[in-house]
């Protein structure tokens, strides 16, 4: 048979189009299950770890954030004026698996910054969850549907041999050049359209923030240093909701950089709305875990819920 791959070339061009059009109803198809809500299981009532609202709230740098501050009520790190975290020598270890996570994390970065959470098993875990219970949509999920583009890379490859195969026959090629150039428009427009893999709150995890918000004031106690009082306004508000004034301004003159470039999917960043806020005075610590009651200008170390401390 004279014709190349045994087709002519409407023949091909006909199979050409039928595969492009296939891989455009697998993007569509694709965006769609990207933005599907999971509906929760009859007996999930809904209730939420510090660390889920965190998510919710504001991403994967608010979790980290949330369990920082736990180390730091725990009185597990240290973080000095300049950020860098430092182990608190005799101190308790970490309180929970986000913590644990965390101080591992901080011990190798040392100073305040994301840390990766959302890639790691732990991270996946808690944001397919919440995906799966219809709090949000997971970012995995997004990622892994997203890859439905590249079909058209396949269907591109294929016109290309096929257009080098008509080259060397001394064959008309010029619908194909064209249907090519069409085809890498249209991959594309598609992967505009599928966009970036990213979580995404859905009309359940709002109500649930806005009813944990109304029932959280924005700073606990300065006494309440331990379980939800404290790590609920860190994961609903950021850092600087941590119930300590000095630490309070420390977090928040470090948070603020680092999180700058830090999406979420919420309240427009992972340190809350006191991002901008600096630590303006030198005050000495009332109370001090350390010892010594030295004063933020000094750059000592802060920690266990106190202010600053030798």
């Amino acid at each position: 048979m004279d014709d190349p791959w045994g087709l002519t070339g409407p023949e091909f061009m006909q199979l050409y189009w039928i595969a492009v059009a296939f891989a455009v109803v697998v993007v569509i198809v694709a965006k769609v299950r990207s933005r599907s809500v999971a509906q929760p299981q009859p007996g999930d009532r809904g209730d939420l770890s510090p660390y889920d609202l965190a998510l919710l709230a504001a991403g994967p740098t608010r979790v980290e954030h949330t369990a920082l501050a736990g180390l730091l009520a725990g009185g597990a790190v240290r973080v000095s004026r300049g950020g860098k975290i430092s182990r608190t020598v005799g101190g308790p270890g970490p309180a929970d698996p986000v913590q644990d996570f965390v101080y591992a994390r901080f011990r190798k970065a040392g100073k305040l910054g994301p840390l990766g959470f959302a890639n790691s098993p732990l991270g996946r875990q808690m944001i397919d969850t919440l995906d799966q219970r219809g709090f949000i949509t997971s970012m995995h999920r997004a990622a892994r549907l997203r890859r439905v583009h590249w079909l058209f890379l396949v269907i591109i490859g294929v016109g290309l041999a096929r257009l080098v195969n008509g080259l060397q026959l001394e064959r008309p090629i010029e619908n194909l050049t064209v249907a090519l150039f069409i085809t890498l428009g249209i991959w594309i427009v598609c992967r505009i359209i599928l966009g970036r893999a990213r979580s995404k709150i859905t009309a359940r995890g709002r109500e649930a923030l806005d009813y944990h918000r109304t029932q959280s004031p924005r700073m606990a106690a300065t006494g309440a240093m331990v379980g939800f009082a404290v790590l609920g306004p860190i994961a609903l508000y950021g850092l600087t909701a941590f119930p300590d004034e000095e630490l309070n301004e420390i977090l928040a003159m470090n948070t603020a950089s680092a999180s700058a470039s830090t999406s979420s999917s919420s309240d427009g960043g992972g340190c809350g709305s006191g991002c901008g806020s600096s630590c303006g005075s030198s005050s000495s610590s009332d109370s001090s875990s350390g010892g010594g009651g030295s004063s933020c200008s000094s750059g000592s170390s802060c920690g266990g819920g106190s202010s600053c401390g030798g």
